[in-house]
């Protein structure tokens, strides 16, 4: 009976010594995920090698597990968003600015030293230091070059001071940018309202420079188209009194050839014209030197 016993007493004791030796093993292991770093303090202080801190690549790494503690610090991209914040200006107009910060953790050890690798912590730390920044920017500014003219130089100079305080806690701004400036809910209607006199000054100053150039167009196309009817009445009268004179040289020469035919055409022009509908008027043909001079001619083709 005490035989049986003590084997399975040995196999207990065994048993328990290896789920004990894995338990601690398990608990002397951590793991660094891709993208972050970690730090590992002993007794609150943090591990050091050659003076240097000790950092975590990613990977499987051992610790004692009863003496130390983990810090994993997200290396990757981070940000957050400050909604309507409210800021005055020089003439003490107070603005609503909402602004997103992006930055990395560049420097583990001062970060951890300086917000004990909380994020949070961080996000409070470069949020007052853009507030402070961006306080004195708008401050100094009055509020239609705020709104309007310089927002690209406020957040010009806010990236470049956020990311010169932002070094102090180890971490780098990769941006800095306003997402919405405008005015209180208090103003906003009087704005509006100067902005639309202002448009519409805008307009009727237009509308009126529109209508004095148009007037002016207007009144230069009409003294072109004087100027043009005028230029081409006159080369139309200098043509007809070309057309006139040719065809009375061509008349000229053909009554010269003929006296007598061209005389007795213009007489029954002349009588055609002179008599109505339904007239009628008996002339003499030997009143025509025409025919007394065809007759004549006859007459005389016939004479012996």
């Amino acid at each position: 009976m005490s035989s049986e016993q003590k084997p399975s007493a040995a196999s207990t004791t065994v048993l328990i010594a290896i789920f004990g030796v894995a338990f601690i093993l398990f608990l002397s292991l951590f793991v660094v995920f891709e993208g972050r770093q970690a730090l590992v303090s002993r007794f609150g202080r943090l591990i050091t090698v050659d003076g240097k801190i000790q950092v975590y690549k990613p990977g499987l790494h051992i610790h004692m597990p009863l003496t130390d503690s983990v810090k994993i610090v997200d290396m990757r991209l981070q940000g957050f968003l400050v909604p309507s914040e409210r800021i005055y200006t020089q003439e003490q107009k107070n603005v609503r600015v909402d602004y997103y910060v992006r930055y990395v953790v560049e420097d583990v050890e001062r970060f951890y030293l300086s917000t004990g690798a909380s994020t949070l912590k961080a996000n409070m730390i470069l949020r007052g230091k853009i507030n402070d920044s961006l306080r004195e920017e708008i401050g100094k500014r009055q509020l239609n070059d705020v709104i309007t003219g310089q927002r690209g130089d406020i957040m010009q100079t806010l990236r470049q001071k956020s990311h010169e305080s932002a070094r102090n806690i180890g971490i780098k701004v990769i941006d800095v940018r306003i997402v919405k400036l405008d005015y209180p809910m208090e103003v906003s209607q009087s704005v509006y309202t100067r902005m639309r006199e202002a448009r519409e000054r805008m307009a009727t100053m237009y509308r009126s420079e529109g209508d004095s150039e148009s007037e002016i167009i207007r009144a230069k196309g009409d003294a072109d188209v004087v100027r043009i009817l005028a230029k081409s009445k006159q080369e139309a009268a200098d043509i007809r009194a070309q057309g006139d004179a040719k065809a009375a040289e061509v008349y000229n020469q053909a009554y010269s050839q003929n006296v007598a035919f061209f005389e007795f055409m213009r007489r029954m022009e002349l009588y055609n014209d002179t008599l109505k509908d339904n007239e009628m008027m008996l002339l003499d043909l030997k009143s025509f030197k025409v025919f007394d001079t065809l007759v004549g001619g006859q007459s005389a083709k016939k004479a012996p």
